[in-house]
């Protein structure tokens, strides 16, 4: 189940976690950039795929966790979550033009070694 707190601005990259309709392109995995918010809807352009470009609106959908959960219940959300970063699951297959690496500690160059 995705997050129950979801903070979305415009321009912000998201990833589709369900299979909504296939036919234009709104399948699990999907990448959206955040167009519009409203209160039951997200208004996005869907930014790979065959369809790269069209603008889709997502409406909120009502979420249960697996059966083999111990609680029982539901939810209503969007089927969304923010993909600055992609897994290594996810990613394969995909083309990426730009890969970014995070490194929290400077390291210095030449030595292979981290700062203190």
């Amino acid at each position: 189940m995705p997050n129950h707190r979801l903070k979305f601005k415009l321009g912000v990259p998201v990833m589709l976690l369900r299979n909504l309709d296939i036919s234009i392109g709104l399948c699990n995995d999907t990448r959206l950039i955040v167009t519009k918010l409203g209160a039951t809807f997200i208004g996005a352009e869907v930014v790979n795929g065959p369809h790269n470009g069209e603008k889709v609106s997502i409406h909120r959908m009502t979420l249960e966790p697996p059966s083999s959960a111990c609680i029982i219940f539901q939810r209503r959300q969007f089927p969304l979550c923010v993909c600055f970063a992609m897994t290594i699951n996810k990613s394969q297959g995909q083309t990426l033009s730009n890969v970014g690496v995070y490194l929290p500690i400077p390291v210095r160059v030449g030595t292979g070694q981290a700062r203190p």
